[in-house]
């Protein structure tokens, strides 16, 4: 395993382009995440390069959901009594699933969806 650790460090696109010599472009703009969740990963992995393309009104913080800070709407979920199984090529944790369903549905109470994991 240690071989493939150099290996591992790197993204496949990133081996894809240095090993091909192609040149590349940065895609410096997101659209999909609340503002106020950039900071990190901007920092972090494209030396504060990564910026938002829509307003925290576009992105507005849900009400069903108590955040520790309403401007930062992020949270971490505890699943303790999940583990993950194996099924063919996938890993998957069946209670995280069963959260991701229930928190949806909280989100989603006027389509009433009918998630099944």
């Amino acid at each position: 395993m240690a071989e493939a650790k150099p290996l591992l460090e790197r993204s496949f696109f990133q081996r894809l382009l240095e090993n091909l010599n192609l040149p590349s472009i940065m895609l410096d703009t997101q659209y999909r995440m609340h503002p106020a969740l950039i900071d990190f990963p901007s920092k972090r992995f494209y030396n504060g390069l990564l910026k938002s393309g829509v307003t925290e009104n576009e992105r507005s913080t849900p009400i069903e959901i108590r955040f520790v800070n309403p401007k930062i709407p992020l949270m971490f979920v505890d699943v303790d009594q999940g583990r993950e199984l194996i099924h063919g090529s996938n890993i998957f944790n069946r209670q995280e699933v069963d959260i991701v369903c229930q928190t949806i549905q909280t989100l989603l109470p006027k389509q009433k969806p009918n998630l099944l994991p």
